[in-house]
């Protein structure tokens, strides 16, 4: 796995939040919590690419990184100066969050990235014409984070987190954005990768690549579909795309399992906001294990 590059001028600060009521307080003393918590976390961030590869900036203002425990109980460490354009982070090397950050004792179930829904000012989209469109920014759900922090125990818990555009960002008739993040993590080390060629009826010219997509389901022998809110919904999903071996797939950061994956001809149709009838030409299943590069090609 690419080792992640560091980012200055995100800078967290650290606090805790109760999960409700929603208004939420302080609940230990900095100094206390110092002394006495053994477990840390790192995160490094990256993105998938849009349904429109098209666009050219999703600029978002980004502020948190909050982590989920059992108890309902809430680790919020802020981010300053992170008003970000996601397309930068398309395919780069992760972006480093949050550096051996301690965590609280307690078990923790979920992660999330959080962006400040009321500054609609630092939230906009670039489309494929130069012009500026208004986005509207709804936090998501948390992604699954297991990890348990004990005071007799020292650990850290290195994660990596994608978010993927085109199962997050929307489009209306008024060419108007909302992005509900759908984030997927994965500790680094048991990431896996997936990619191979492609060759399809839908795809056999240069005017298609861009057009279809790979869609990646949990599980094996999954009926593939959109992500509509309803029923099966895509894990993750990767752009086809020209590179040096040919018309290619890679999807990055895979927990090791086992998946199917789908190839959608029409997947630049994705609207996570409605049911699209994508045109879905190939299934098959695949096997990730960590830290290694999984080769499937796609020929339909």
């Amino acid at each position: 796995m690419a080792r992640a590059t560091s980012w200055p001028r995100l800078r967290a600060t650290k606090r805790e939040r109760l999960a409700q009521p929603r208004k939420r307080h302080l609940t230990l003393a900095a100094s206390i919590f110092i002394a006495s918590c053994r477990g840390t976390v790192t995160t490094d961030f990256t993105v998938d690419a849009p349904a429109d590869v098209t666009l050219q900036q999703v600029v978002v203002p980004l502020v948190a990184v909050e982590f989920l425990r059992n108890d309902g109980n809430i680790e919020v460490f802020e981010l300053d100066d992170a008003r970000i354009d996601l397309l930068t982070f398309v395919g780069a090397v992760p972006v480093r969050l949050l550096t051996n950050e301690r965590l609280r004792e307690g078990t923790y179930t979920g992660v999330r990235l959080l962006f400040d829904e009321a500054d609609t000012d630092g939230a906009y989209v670039i489309d494929g014409l130069g012009a500026q469109r208004a986005l509207t920014i709804t936090n998501g759900e948390h992604a699954p984070f297991s990890y348990t922090v004990r005071d007799d125990r020292r650990s850290n818990e290195e994660l990596t987190l994608t978010l993927d555009l085109r199962l997050s960002l929307s489009r209306n008739e008024r060419n108007e954005y909302a992005l509900q993040p759908a984030l997927r993590s994965v500790r680094t080390e048991e990431a896996g990768d997936l990619q191979g060629l492609v060759s399809a009826p839908c795809i056999d010219d240069a005017t298609a690549v861009g057009r279809a997509a790979v869609y990646v389901f949990e599980g094996a022998d999954v009926v593939p579909d959109d992500r509509d809110g309803q029923g099966i919904e895509p894990y993750a999903t990767a752009p086809v795309a020209l590179d040096a071996a040919g018309i290619a797939y890679t999807v990055r950061f895979l927990p090791a399992g086992t998946y199917t994956i789908a190839l959608a001809c029409n997947g630049f149709e994705e609207d996570p906001l409605t049911d699209d009838d994508l045109d879905f030409r190939f299934t098959a299943t695949v096997e990730i294990r960590a830290g290694e590069m999984t080769r499937r090609d796609i020929e339909s």
